[in-house]
């Protein structure tokens, strides 16, 4: 039961950094009951929220998740899981601007980028130009979002920069 447990969450993750949503919530229903005997029972929850919650953001789902990914970011922090942490924090910033709160997006891009400069954490940053860009972009600010866009493309092109990112970070959403 452990290693189906493990097996299926990690499809889980893959089918995420793929764009692929539509399997998650089978995988979120079959998985849900036997995450609070599981051995890693911290892990394991903290996986199954993120599918949740990311695949909701996918779908369009803003006003469910809010609390969910503050208390996530907030968790992944606490536990020095410091990839995570920014990510988590990138989707609050999104939906703000989706949300039409452009200057809370600022706000809070500002706030994690410093985070992610200071900490010297690559993905974080990278994650954070994207989410520079677009508020530039909705703020009319075109050539800001190009001067952003292009520090970004050059470190998307980095080599050491797993394909399934750069998938996730280009997918159009």
């Amino acid at each position: 039961p452990e290693f189906t447990l493990k097996s299926q969450l990690a499809s889980g993750v893959i089918k995420l950094l793929q764009g692929e949503t539509d399997e998650i919530q089978s995988i979120l229903n079959s998985t849900k009951e036997s995450i609070p005997s599981s051995k890693d029972a911290t892990i394991n929850t903290l996986l199954w929220l993120i599918l949740k919650n990311v695949s909701s953001y996918f779908k369009g789902e803003y006003s469910n998740i809010i609390n969910d990914l503050v208390m996530l970011a907030n968790f992944c922090q606490n536990v020095k899981m410091y990839a995570l942490d920014p990510v988590i924090r990138g989707l609050l910033v999104k939906i703000a601007l989706r949300e039409g709160h452009a200057e809370e997006a600022e706000n809070l891009a500002y706030d994690l980028f410093y985070k992610c400069s200071n900490n010297q954490w690559a993905l974080g940053a990278l994650v954070n130009w994207f989410m520079y860009c677009e508020i530039a972009i909705y703020k009319e600010n075109y050539e800001e979002a190009i001067k952003v866009a292009e520090k970004a493309l050059d470190a998307l092109l980095l080599p050491f920069l797993p394909d399934s990112v750069r998938t996730f970070l280009t997918k159009k959403r």
